[in-house]
């Protein structure tokens, strides 16, 4: 008689924890190339100062490592918890998954996945916010989904809390909170409890509370009401990029000048990434945030034309670049068995299709379906119109969001029709 495996969070742990603890020893600690800005900050947050590049909760989280475990080996002490962290995550996922499709084998198999597929295990031995971002979307996805079903105080105090943290983790994930909002408030009409939609509208607006009080204490120190420069050193490199930037524009003399030499030097679109980030930083350590920030704002909004055919073929770029690939060895094999953004956006149209299909039929909202379209199409809207480019990392906080849907459809093969709930 075979052996049968047991389709149960264990041996999800056990198939899980063996890969991390490989992952963990024969990989060690992997150092991207914005691992040490991170690294950087965790001095800046220790010392209760507010850095320039990056918000703090991950260099808090790296800086109270270095005080308990030294510079020898506090790095390793964080992938470790990265690993553990995610382990975790992928408890939650098995149970979400479970209990939205109520299929066990496609739950298992689904999570098995999550846990064993190389390029997703592989982002906790980063110093980097993805392992985080990613575990922390799927535990707050979770909590929003047991808030659902019934009131928890323990559920209520701490979903404000994640939602917090994951917002100074990773401002990009400011969408999560019109996202949320959303959601609560479409719950009013979903016969779910009152106590529940005003735990989760009060638990969203107080982490918003968080975020607008970190960006005010940002533009005490440097001038600009944001939670870090990067939004700024992304849209002067976009804006430079696509030609957006043009010296006539430009009411500040300084600015001025040193943009007409880069154009000079380099041409009216370079696009050399390299070359561009350094040209945007040396342009806020020159001229100050605030200055480049209004510079940057007012070429922009002089040019809605060329500004949307810009996100356009930022957008078409985008479907071009992997999903789940190492970012360290660009290796053939990893890019040969890696996804990529077009496949995603041909699967969000079916998705899209399907969930439209199912509320013209039953003439309702199924809202734990509509939270995972929304945070999945927000996270490629935010990426797509933020960044310059690397989209296939931007993408990958709401990885949990794109499993869970990617487990209704495969449900849905199974027993020939969608349940959305």
């Amino acid at each position: 008689m075979k052996p049968r495996l047991n389709k149960d969070p264990k041996t999800l742990l056990l198939l899980g924890g063996i890969s991390s603890l490989l992952w963990i020893v024969l990989r060690g600690v992997i150092i991207h190339a914005d691992s040490p800005s991170y690294i950087e900050a965790a001095g800046v947050v220790m010392q209760g100062g507010i850095d320039l590049l990056r918000t703090p909760a991950y260099p808090f989280f790296l800086g109270i490592l270095h005080a308990v475990f030294g510079a020898g080996i506090y790095l390793y002490a964080a992938i470790i918890l990265q690993h553990a962290v995610f382990l975790g995550s992928a408890c939650c996922l098995f149970r979400m998954t479970e209990r939205l499709i109520s299929s066990r084998n496609t739950a298992f198999y689904l999570t098995l996945f999550y846990v064993l597929y190389p390029f997703v295990t592989s982002l906790n031995n980063y110093i980097l916010t993805e392992s985080f971002s990613i575990s922390g979307v799927m535990f707050l996805l979770y909590l929003a989904f047991r808030l659902h079903e019934r009131f928890r105080w323990p559920d209520a105090l701490l979903f404000p809390l994640l939602a917090s943290w994951l917002l100074l983790l990773k401002p990009a994930l400011i969408f999560i909170i019109p996202v949320f909002l959303v959601f609560w408030a479409g719950l009013l009409f979903g016969g779910v409890s009152r106590k529940c939609i005003l735990a989760g509208l009060a638990g969203t607006l107080v982490a918003a509370g968080c975020l607008l009080g970190y960006m005010a204490a940002f533009k005490h120190e440097y001038g600009v009401f944001s939670a870090s420069s990067v939004n700024t050193l992304n849209q002067y490199h976009i804006a430079r990029m696509y030609g957006l930037l043009d010296p006539s524009r430009i009411e500040d003399p300084g600015v001025r000048e040193d943009l007409e030499k880069s154009i000079e030097e380099h041409g009216e679109r370079p696009d050399d990434f390299i070359l561009l980030f350094q040209e945007a930083y040396h342009m806020i350590q020159d001229h100050t945030l605030p200055v480049v920030s209004r510079e940057v704002a007012a070429c922009t909004r002089q040019q809605p034309v060329q500004v949307l055919l810009a996100t356009g073929s930022r957008l078409y770029a985008a479907a071009d670049d992997p999903l789940l690939v190492s970012y360290v060895h660009k290796s053939r094999l990893g890019h040969l068995f890696s996804f990529h953004i077009s496949t995603l956006f041909l699967f969000l149209v079916i998705y899209t299709l399907l969930l439209v299909r199912w509320m013209i039929r039953n003439r309702s909202i199924p809202w734990l379906s509509a939270l995972l379209y929304m945070l999945a199409v927000s996270q490629i809207v935010v990426a797509v119109y933020g960044a310059q480019s690397d989209w296939g990392r931007l993408l990958l906080p709401v990885l949990p969001a794109y499993l869970l849907m990617v487990g209704q459809l495969c449900a849905a093969l199974q027993a020939r029709s969608v349940q959305f709930r």
